[in-house]
């Protein structure tokens, strides 16, 4: 299947790129083979395909919080150098350069 210049410019323009012709040319060529592709795909008869269901069980742990206590946490804020009322300082992540 074909994919006109002016389809390409559409999509282009939805994806927020700027093609030089040579990059337009390549684009053509490349969404021209997949919707090829595609189109061969449609075309494979599924009829008498058994649909396939999977159980899937949630793998992570519930968001909740631990507290840690006693010589625990100590041992803890002991290892930090920038504490304040038993809370630990560290640098920001956002900060351009990151504290350094």
């Amino acid at each position: 299947m074909k994919i006109t210049e002016s389809e390409l410019d559409h999509l282009a323009r939805l994806a927020k790129l700027k093609l030089n012709n040579e990059e337009k040319k390549a684009y053509k060529k490349q969404l021209g083979e997949i919707f090829d592709y595609i189109e061969k795909l449609s075309k494979i008869k599924t009829n008498s395909v058994k649909a396939i269901s999977v159980k899937t069980r949630n793998r992570f742990r519930s968001d909740e919080s631990q507290l840690v206590a006693g010589e625990t946490k100590k041992a803890i804020i002991s290892q930090f150098t920038n504490q304040e009322n038993n809370l630990l300082k560290t640098k920001s992540p956002l900060s351009k350069n990151n504290g350094r």
